[in-house]
Parts: structure tokens; sequence; C-alpha cells
């Protein structure tokens, strides 16, 4: 009697505790609500709630996709309720689901089917990751909806039920029958008037051409089944002076041939394409992106509410960029999306030019009240995540912080203020910082710092990537200036410094200082203009933090010496 109370007493303790868990997760709001039912599969659920999915049933059963969404495997599937088929019916002029052939239903189903489970954890403003099986992908959102917020497929269709789990997968019923794309890039663009100058463009370039081909039939560039567009109305380019494609093209076309692809034209257009679709929600996830170009990026930004193009910061000085229209984009084709820009841009021509990065040019770090104020304590940059979103830490396994600290004034830091930074064994192994914008061209790379009884780092540009690349030399933190094996009282030191792979970099130090180091780590070939990522690694030495001042981007054919930084950031020019 005693074991069989015992045992009482546990089932009593775990059918408490499966209700607390119940109870849990019922305080969600209505639309996250979790439903399982692992006695049956997706279609056994259909079979079991005929009134709400009687009709997607006979769809189902119709097109002969009721076996496998009723077999082994991992499905989602957004399953309008009989109201919504109903609804579509009656739309497209049928009175029943017979009036329609089986190969139509089968893509319906495919729409409406992804090959994986995909919870309401992964709806986004924008479009899903995974295709559905018709071969589109589905854009989620969300709207309010008499004072209730729910999740929105497509623009077309609001989820009134989500996540019911079921034995291979899960269901979200809709409020709506979804309905396909049924035009290309190059069919959407010639079906509205507000583009005629854009369309002639994309004619005259005859990027019409590859907007207007199936995912399917798209076997001769595959990173190119699916594209973005970014189109431009007729009063954009009326607000630009341009008021019909011959004065487009008369503006840039400077060969004469559009097809040319070097042409100015050609370019232009090209600039607005980039391969993937990219819908706005992964347009401002990402700082930039690639076009059709060659490269070239944008870069884009969210403002608030407002997603901007090309919004840059270049040597210095703000460059405004260009509003995307939200309400004319996110506009699904059969091969990509298509978005509306409020105005005209082009590839800016640039030319290589230094960069004076201070490291602690952190947009976060520049909004402290303390930022460079003499006397301000240490601020922490973190230890296993950055305060600094350009500034990304390898895996730590020590308690020790990264600093942002102001110098004293005695000291002859650029602006005044440095970084701390912990690398070595038990810290840091690595550090990854993005730079300010780099026009492609190549540079020598300049780290400066104070040395100290620290690790030694090497540099890497774009690690990770196809652009890679390892900077040679080592910047060794126990050396002082005069490792070079130059003597500092030389009157030719600058140069020799220099042929060895030193230089001088602080103006406010003393010519006869040896601890603040311009230690040069290679040449790298920058093929973008863009924000790039550079990453310092620890390679020996002493484990402990060392103390950065910033690091130089220097186009090769420039002088490396000059101009030199002084503590309040201006430039000492060469005498």
């Amino acid at each position: 009697m005693k074991t069989l109370n015992f045992k009482k007493g546990i089932c009593a303790t775990i059918c408490a505790l499966l209700m607390a868990i119940v109870l849990l997760f019922s305080c969600k709001r209505e639309h996250m609500t979790l439903t399982t039912t692992s006695d049956v599969n997706i279609t056994g659920y259909f079979e079991n709630n005929p009134d709400r999915f009687s009709e997607f049933q006979k769809i189902l059963e119709k097109s002969g996709t009721a076996s496998f969404l009723g077999a082994y495997g991992k499905y989602t599937v957004f399953a309008p309720t009989n109201d919504a088929v109903k609804s579509y019916l009656q739309a497209i002029g049928k009175s029943s689901i017979d009036q329609i052939s089986a190969a139509e239903l089968k893509d319906l189903v495919r729409l409406h089917t992804i090959v994986d489970t995909v919870s309401t954890a992964f709806f986004k403003d924008g479009k899903l990751q995974q295709l559905t099986m018709f071969g589109q992908y589905l854009l989620t959102g969300a709207a309010n909806i008499d004072g209730v917020t729910r999740y929105t497929i497509n623009r077309q269709a609001n989820v009134i039920q989500a996540n019911i789990r079921t034995g291979n997968g899960i269901i979200h019923v809709l409020d709506k029958v979804l309905t396909p794309a049924t035009k290309t890039l190059a069919q959407m663009i010639e079906g509205d008037t507000k583009y005629s100058i854009f369309l002639e463009a994309l004619k005259a370039t005859k990027f019409y051409d590859s907007l207007n081909v199936l995912p399917a039939n798209n076997t001769r560039d595959t990173t190119r089944r699916f594209q973005t567009l970014i189109a431009e109305t007729d009063n954009v380019f009326k607000s630009a002076g341009i008021n019909s494609y011959a004065q487009l093209k008369a503006k840039y076309s400077k060969s004469g041939d559009p097809t040319n692809h070097a042409d100015s034209l050609w370019l232009f257009v090209a600039y607005r394409i980039s391969p993937q679709a990219r819908y706005l929600a992964d347009i401002v996830t990402a700082s930039s992106h690639p076009t059709l170009a060659p490269q070239e990026i944008i870069t884009s930004k969210l403002d608030g509410q407002n997603v901007l193009i090309n919004d840059d910061v270049f040597n210095g000085v703000r460059e405004p960029g260009y509003l995307i229209d939200r309400l004319a984009s996110d506009n699904t084709a059969t091969n990509g999306v298509l978005h509306s820009v409020t105005g005209n841009y082009a590839i800016k021509v640039r030319q290589a030019t230094p960069i004076y990065w201070d490291l602690a040019d952190q947009p976060e770090l520049m909004k402290l009240s303390t930022f460079r104020k003499l006397g301000a304590p240490d601020v922490s940059i973190g230890i296993k995540t950055s305060l600094c979103a350009g500034i990304a830490f390898g895996t730590s396994s020590s308690g020790t912080d990264n600093l942002y600290r102001v110098a004293p004034l005695a000291d002859p830091y650029a602006n005044g203020d440095l970084l701390v930074l912990a690398f070595g064994s038990g810290r840091q192994p690595w550090m990854n910082f993005t730079t300010p914008m780099l026009v492609k061209g190549k540079y020598k790379v300049w780290v400066c710092y104070r040395r100290g009884d620290l690790p030694s780092l090497q540099a890497s540009m774009d690690p990770g990537t196809s652009q890679e690349q390892i900077l040679p030399n080592v910047a060794v933190w126990l050396d002082y200036l005069t490792a070079s094996g130059v003597s500092l009282s030389d009157p030719n030191s600058d140069n020799l410094l220099e042929s060895y792979g030193y230089k001088r970099y602080a103006a406010d130090n003393p010519s006869s200082n040896s601890n603040f180091v311009g230690r040069l780590m290679g040449t790298v070939n920058i093929q973008t203009t863009d924000r790039h990522v550079l990453r310092l690694t620890s390679v020996g030495g002493k484990a402990g933090s060392v103390t950065i001042d910033m690091v130089q981007f220097i186009p090769v054919d420039m002088d490396q010496q000059y101009p030199r930084i002084r503590r309040d950031g201006t430039l000492q020019n060469r005498p």
C-alpha cells in the first residue's frame, strides 16, 4: 500500500507540473498560442475538423496531395478556412472546387506549403527564409485587426490561429486563400505606366530580358534565379530634370551603346539590380548589398521607420541618401521582389583616399556624456558581448574587461582617447572591427598603439569571406619604435623607419619617445567600395590588455609618414 500511495503521489505531482506548463503557455498572446495534436498528422487534423477545413481537405484530395501531408516528414501548411475557400471561389467565378483542375489545385497547395517546420517565432517583417513548394517566398508582417495584432501573409491573408503542432509539422490558419505572383519583374514594370522611362532603360540595356526569366528556366546563372530591382518612377526622373528616356540616355550613355557593359547607362541600371530576393527587412539587416554593376554596392540603413539607400558618412562628412517608398515596395514577382525609390541615384565615382581611423569612433561611445572628457572614468565595452555594434569579440574564458579610456593630458593619443583590449590566452583570441567606408584601391595598413609587455597581433581583412586577406607583418607590442634598428636621432630616421615598416604617427609625441608606435601590417587590395571588417588576432606574446589608438588605411602611392595626428584630432601636415 505504501508503494501504491507513493506512485499515486508521483502521478499527482507530474499532473500538477503538466498543468502548470499548460497554464504558463496559455498566458501568451492569442496569435502565439501553441496547440499540440501529436496523435494525427496534418491531413488527419483537417479530417478531424471538417467544420473549418472540409473545403481545403477537398482541395488536398483532388490535387493528390493529401497522402504526402499525411505521411512522415516536416511541413508547414498555411491552411485557409472553409469561409476563405468559398470567398476565393466566388472571386474567381467558380461555384465549387470541382470546377478547378487538379493541376491548378496542386499549385495552390504548393503555394501554401513549406517543407520545413516554421513557427511564428521565425515570422518577421519580411520574407520567410524557406521557399514554398511552389517556388515563391511568403512575406510575413503584422496588422491590427479589431484591436488584435495578427500576423499577415503576403499582404493577402491574416493568421487567425497559429502554431498548431501535428505529428508531421505545423499548421497556421488563414482567413483568405493566398494567390501566387504571376508576373516577372520585367512584366511588373511593363504593366505599370508610372515606370515608362525606366521600362525603356531596361529594354535598351537588355536587362528586361534577364528580368523576364522564370527561376526554373534560369539555368545560365543560378545565383540570379531571384533578383531584387529598385525602380524609379517617371516623377522621380522628372524631379531630377529627366523628362524622357531620350534625356536619360543623353545624360548617362557616354558610349551611345547602352548594351555595352562599360556604358554609364548600362551601369546605371545594373546598379539597381541585386542578386537574390531582398525584401526591405533583408535590406535593413545588412549595411551593404552587391549589385550587378561590377564591384559596386549600395549601402542601406534604417532611420526610424525610413529605409535609406546610400546614406553614408565619407571622410567624416554625411552624404544624404535616398528614401525607399515603403508603401510601393516589397512587391513579389515570380522571379524576385520590386522596390521603388523616391530619388534618382547613381554610382559615385570616388578616388582612394587616406582613412585615419580612431577605433574609439564608435556611435555607442560617442553618445556618452563622458566621451573624450578629461578625467572621465573608464567605460566597459564588454567581455563576451560588445557594447559597440562595430566591434565583435572572439570567445573569452576570462572576466577581463575591454575598456574605452580617456587618456591623461600628457599622453599624445589621437583625440585623447584609446581602447584597452584584452587579448591572448584566456582572453580574446581575436576581435573584429567594422571599418569606415573604404574606396576600392590598394592601401597600406598601419596599426598605431602604445607599446607594452603585451600580446602580439596580426591583422586580416574580411575574414571568412572570399575577399579575405591575411596581412604578413606582426605588431609585437613588447617592441619599442627602436625595434626597427633605426636611431631616432638620425636626421633621416623617418624614411628609415618606414623602410622597416615602422613610423611615428602621434604629432604631440616627442621625436625621441619610442613608446608610441605606428606598425605597418601589410598592404590590402580593397575591391569593393564599402565598409569592411578588420580582424586583429593574438599570435603570441604575454596575455594582457593592449592599448590601441588608431588604424590608418593610406593609399600605396601617397605619403605614409604625414599627416600625423594631434591629441585634439587635428592633422599635422609635412613641414
